[in-house]
């Protein structure tokens, strides 16, 4: 598995504490107690459901709880800014994931430059950021399976079938371009806790934004 620090030295960013380990420990309770539903995938503009490419639980995530990460993502905006050398609009579609058991997510893009029906936000969306929440070895809440692994990010020929497989380090925050190619491969056992959310460019001046 890769380090934090290769993982920048090519190209992404990682901001390892940005949560303490009793908040990720919250998150995880919060996970557990909070309704959910089955996480949706974008297509033709629209936001649906297909378990034959992602199968994971979204959590709901009370006003005052997502308020508060957000101001903390947010936080980090400066220094991605500097480390992707772009400037950042809102912090937009915060979400909380738990992948159980036989869950995953097929390699894929957060963004689809090509697709003129994508979604508003989709189309929006210029870096992705994941907070980890829990890791195979943690003492608490372990899992097996579940790698987040990269495709693309070696500068050689045929780059997008070589896999570099992050380690995970609860608290960490990672961030990265949404058309780098990614997938979380199935899990084994256990839980994995995780949120997601995107960076939209400066042209999302909404006062809110709806969260498919």
């Amino acid at each position: 598995m890769l380090s934090h620090a290769i993982f920048n030295q090519l190209g992404a960013f990682t901001h390892p504490g940005l949560l303490t380990l009793e908040q990720c420990r919250a998150w995880r309770l919060r996970a557990e107690k909070a309704e959910s539903r089955p996480a949706r995938i974008h297509r033709d503009g629209t936001a649906v459901e297909d378990g034959g490419i992602r199968r994971t639980q979204q959590v709901h995530m009370a006003p005052k709880d997502k308020a508060r990460l957000d101001a903390q993502i947010a936080a980090v905006g400066p220094d991605l800014e500097r480390h992707f050398n772009m400037a950042l609009g809102p912090l937009r579609e915060c979400k909380c994931l738990v992948y159980g058991p036989g869950d995953f997510f097929v390699p894929h893009y957060d963004v689809d430059e090509v697709d003129h029906k994508a979604t508003t936000n989709l189309q929006r969306r210029i870096a992705t950021v994941l907070i980890v929440l829990n890791a195979p070895d943690d003492h608490e809440a372990p899992y097996q399976g579940g790698d987040l692994t990269f495709y693309g990010l070696l500068d050689v020929p045929d780059s997008d079938e070589i896999g570099l497989t992050l380690a995970p380090d609860p608290g960490m925050l990672i961030a990265f371009k949404p058309n780098v190619l990614h997938g979380i491969s199935p899990i084994l056992s256990g839980n994995r806790y995780v949120i997601v959310g995107w960076f939209h460019d400066q042209s999302d001046n909404r006062a809110t934004a709806h969260d498919p």
